[in-house]
């Protein structure tokens, strides 16, 4: 895989090439000779590359000069399977699209998420008791799937009205939430990295009477499915009033229409907003977090200059206010720093409408 910020954008080949470089793609590629685009339907035989913000910035205000267009690659179609036509696994162009960006972003403005702190407070809580109850000096392996089951946690408990209790599960060592436990599954088998080897075992992989692809395939299709049950189930909660309230996503998706186009989310495109919420709201948070604690971690100075900024605004108590959140200001930085170096959402695209200039 080509990697562009080692080839393009490290300092120096930007003082050769400048932070916006044409790249022209080869004729051909694979033995057999087939065009990229054939391998690749929706390819095109160039693309600007950019790490220019104010090119970026361009990019992204003229909307209907570049517009995104989503589920033309394969890979994107394979998502698309599992996370529907989503908020971003749909193009800008799309009625699907349209209505749910003018109604989604409403429920993640600074007052709703002020008003889930209590939520996400609560599931730190339970992370930090869980961590607190292993033994001094501890090495903690799996880390990413703690921070995955905190972050799943909260995003869902607070968009939806559902506990899925998959950090009190994991230190209890049972078996997590079938949602979360199926959706990882279904975007692992989408992006391909669920192989026979992987889900059954080498001898599995290697026996000429066990069709392993097939049982790949019905263990993704199990998958998807019970993501689907436990939509459904969500919104019948929702509906009967059980889980949600006025600042439930799924609420919103229900009864609310779009100040943008005055329509409602289509029931069908309702499941793909779920599934593109799991994947916007808590694996890119997993990954910044675990990042951020690392970095933190391995740099004494700069921890010890967050927890006395820590100190500094908590005084006596033990646990942050909502109010507490805006004085953090150096623990800010520190994510902020992990994030440049390690983007949850390392670059974006978009295509071009008609031949144009950017300014």
């Amino acid at each position: 895989m080509y990697n562009f910020a080692h080839n393009l954008f490290a300092p120096e080949k930007q003082a050769v090439w400048g932070d916006t470089v044409l790249v022209l793609l080869p004729n051909s590629a694979g033995s057999n000779g087939q065009s990229l685009k054939d391998l690749e339907p929706g390819l095109l035989d160039y693309v600007v590359a950019t790490c220019d913000p104010e090119v970026v910035g361009e990019l992204l205000g003229r909307q209907d000069d570049f517009p995104k267009l989503f589920g033309r690659r394969k890979l994107e179609q394979k998502l698309q399977v599992v996370a529907g036509n989503g908020l971003f696994t749909s193009s800008t162009l799309e009625k699907d699209w349209k209505v749910a960006h003018g109604l989604l972003p409403r429920s993640f403005n600074q007052i709703r998420v002020k008003n889930y702190f209590p939520v996400l407070l609560d599931k730190t809580r339970s992370f930090v008791s869980a961590w607190a109850q292993l033994p001094q000096g501890a090495t903690v392996t799996d880390l990413s799937d703690w921070l995955t089951c905190m972050t799943a946690d909260a995003v869902v408990k607070a968009s939806m009205g559902l506990d899925m209790g998959n950090v009190e599960a994991k230190a209890a060592g049972t078996p997590l939430h079938k949602f979360i436990a199926a959706f990882r599954f279904s975007i692992k088998a989408a992006v391909g990295r669920a192989t026979v080897e992987s889900e059954f075992g080498k001898l599995a992989a290697w026996n000429p009477f066990f069709d392993g692809r097939a049982a790949v395939e019905a263990k993704a299709a199990a998958a998807l499915k019970d993501s689907h049950d436990v939509v459904n189930e969500l919104l019948e909660k929702t509906r009967k009033g059980e889980i949600g309230g006025p600042q439930s996503v799924l609420s919103a998706m229900l009864n609310d229409v779009s100040p943008t186009t005055g329509d409602f989310v289509a029931l069908h495109n309702i499941f793909g907003q779920v599934m593109n919420l799991m994947i916007a709201g808590h694996e890119t948070t997993a990954a910044a977090l675990a990042w951020s604690l690392y970095y933190i971690a391995t740099h004494p100075e700069v921890e010890s200059r967050a927890l006395a900024e820590i100190q500094a605004v908590l005084g006596e108590r033990s646990e942050p206010r909502a109010d507490d959140v805006p004085k953090l200001v150096y623990l800010e930085a520190c994510f902020r720093e992990a994030l440049r170096l390690h983007p949850s959402v390392p670059n974006i695209s978009r295509d071009v409408a008609a031949d144009t200039t950017l300014k």
